[in-house]
């Protein structure tokens, strides 16, 4: 599988937004050694938008599949400032692109592109100010839920039980972070072990799903018949700060055989490859954003999570302590190849994004 740049509803205002100033990219293929056959800046690369905002509530629920959404930009939706606040470089006054030298266009305007990204897509994904991906609900329930179809059982290396998942805020209100409980039952109906585990990201708005990592502590996978899953609102994560717009730049898919050789990542040599998602995150607040990291949580081609990465930004110095307002910072996230190799070979890993910051 050749490498792809992601793609959302959002497409267009990718391409432009992306355009802008960005920390750490380089111009030219050949500082990247052998790792991909083009310059990376010439590539049209796809704007992944990411913000949160904080806030408290409560409710309890039991684990759910993931419900279908409404279609289009709901109102209410976090979105991200207007394209043409973001990169006013790449538009006229009534609001037509200028893509190059060559004259203007109209075939999507500024206000085009912004429905674009708040809305939909044909694959569930919407592209939000705060959150990339699926299973965003616009029909609160007043619970917190489990999207227990999104979860992925495992062994750990030390061969405990262990998932990964997706749990959304399914209250009208935000909530700061997560809870997630997991009672994992044995063959004759008795409880084995009760295991608690944090949702990877706080601050989550209304209808949104966040991911989560849970592990047992002794239980193993094969004793584990079933899972009754819940989810509370945990004392963590009040006062995150989320608005950060996310530029993905370049991804690596499974079976992708371009090797990197960058500052940020290099490939082990005779080694098998792993996921990679490389780009820029930028701060589309009005305030210093501390600390920025991004977490991204791959897919299968069924909607379970896989794998769940979180990184912090960083730039030529190394990690980043704070964004300005426009500021950037750089991320590149990667799964290895043994733990990806759970998404059949004829599906392609799905990631969905995040940022936070304090």
């Amino acid at each position: 599988m050749a490498s792809t740049i992601g793609h959302s509803a959002a497409g267009w205002a990718g391409m432009w937004a992306a355009g802008q100033q960005r920390a750490n990219l380089p111009d030219d293929v050949s500082q990247w050694g052998n790792a991909v056959t083009r310059p990376l800046r010439r590539l049209a690369p796809v704007a992944l938008s990411l913000a949160l905002v904080a806030g408290t509530a409560a409710a309890c629920a039991r684990g759910s599949d993931p419900q279908p959404v409404t279609a289009g930009a709901a109102p209410g939706l976090p979105t991200l400032p207007p394209i043409r606040q973001r990169a006013p470089q790449r538009f006229d006054a009534d609001g037509c692109s200028q893509p190059s030298a060559d004259g203007r266009s109209c075939a999507s305007s500024a206000d085009q592109i912004d429905a674009a990204s708040a809305a939909e897509a044909p694959d569930g994904t919407r592209t939000l100010a705060g959150f990339v991906g699926r299973y965003w609900s616009t029909q609160p329930t007043g619970a917190l839920a489990v999207l227990e179809t999104t979860v992925t059982a495992s062994a750990s290396p030390e061969g405990r039980w262990r998932a990964v998942g997706l749990v959304r805020n399914e209250s009208a209100e935000p909530v700061g972070a997560v809870a997630v409980h997991a009672e994992l039952v044995g063959q004759d109906g008795k409880l084995i072990e009760a295991v608690t585990g944090d949702s990877l990201v706080g601050s989550l708005r209304s209808g949104e799903p966040v991911p989560f990592a849970i592990a047992a502590s002794s239980a193993e996978p094969s004793q584990v018949v079933s899972v009754r899953w819940s989810a509370a609102p945990a004392p963590s994560g009040a006062g995150a700060s989320r608005m950060l717009e996310l530029k993905t730049f370049w991804t690596r898919a499974a079976g992708d055989q371009h090797r990197l050789d960058t500052p940020m990542f290099t490939d082990a040599p005779g080694q098998p490859l792993p996921l990679v998602v490389y780009g820029s995150v930028v701060n589309q607040g009005s305030g210093t954003i501390a600390s920025p990291v991004v977490v991204v949580a791959w897919l299968d081609g069924g909607g379970r999570v896989v794998a769940v990465r979180k990184v912090a930004g960083t730039n030529n110095t190394g990690t980043v302590s704070g964004l300005e307002p426009q500021g950037a910072a750089d991320f590149l996230v990667s799964v290895d190849a043994a733990e990806a190799s759970v998404i059949p070979p004829d599906q392609q890993a799905i990631p969905m994004m995040w940022g936070t910051g304090s």
